[in-house]
Parts: structure tokens; C-alpha cells; sequence
């Protein structure tokens, strides 16, 4: 269980992971060696990496996709999306599907590139949804 200062201080880096922790000091009297001592025992098991969110329709990935999928061959299709470039998140499901893949694309003929190579995976399912747009992302715990 998280103690007081250790979940202000994981609200502050879900706000902005840059900010330091001097500033975070300051806003929140914390003293700075006790959010040093919290951050270290936090990077050890509930931080997992510190990562940018990106926007990226700037960098020209302008389709997001996530697909659901059912499959014969679990570990082989595991092992390809986990590898692929345009996946950002893959997980485990319980219910009809194995897996659910969130994924980027340049264009429409990008996805039904990475679409066909899923049929050598057995596929008995699969569920897409193109996102329009987002209106919340990272959110949970700030």
C-alpha cells in the first residue's frame, strides 16, 4: 500500500515526468531527500520505466487501431506482436478473444499491410475499431 507522500509524489510524475524533484519539493513541502528515498524504492517495484506520451499524428502515424483477436496460435502470434514495430500495447484477455493490440498506423494501406500478415496465424476472430480521437489517456492516478 502506498503511503501519503509516495502517492503525491507518483501524481506529480503522472503529471509530468520531467518535472524535478526540487520543484516537486517545493509545491508540495516535501523534503527533497524524502521524495529522493520514495522515488528509489518506487523505481524498484510500482514504476516500471518513465516513457513520453506522444502525439503521433505529428510524426505522420495519423490511423489508431485496436484490434481484438482469437487465434490457434497463441504463442507464435504473441511473439510477432510483441516484436511488431506498430503494435504500442499488447495484452492477455479472458473472454472470447487471446489478445487485444493497440496499434499505430501511417495510412489505411499501412494497417491492411499489418492486417495480412496476420493471416498465417490461424486467426478465428479478429474485431477492429479505428479511434477517432482520444479524450483521455494516461489519466488514471493524477
Amino acid at each position: 500500500m502506498l503511503r501519503d507522500k509516495e502517492a503525491v509524489l507518483l501524481r506529480h510524475l503522472r503529471q509530468d515526468s520531467r518535472k524535478s524533484l526540487a520543484k516537486i519539493s517545493k509545491e508540495t513541502n516535501i523534503p527533497l531527500s524524502t521524495l529522493c528515498d520514495n522515488l528509489k524504492k518506487l523505481e524498484s517495484g510500482v514504476i516500471q520505466k518513465h516513457a513520453s506520451l506522444l502525439d503521433f499524428s505529428k510524426l505522420g502515424f495519423n490511423f489508431k487501431a485496436t484490434f481484438v483477436i482469437s487465434t490457434n496460435k497463441k504463442k507464435e502470434l504473441r511473439d510477432f506482436l510483441t516484436l511488431h514495430p506498430q503494435v504500442n500495447s499488447l495484452s492477455t484477455l479472458i473472454n472470447n478473444y487471446d489478445f487485444y493490440a493497440e496499434c499505430v498506423f501511417r495510412d489505411l494501406k499501412d494497417m491492411e499491410s499489418f492486417k495480412d500478415k496476420l493471416d498465417c496465424f490461424e486467426i478465428k476472430e479478429l474485431e477492429e475499431n479505428l479511434i477517432i480521437e482520444e479524450f483521455k489517456k494516461e489519466g488514471f492516478f493524477i
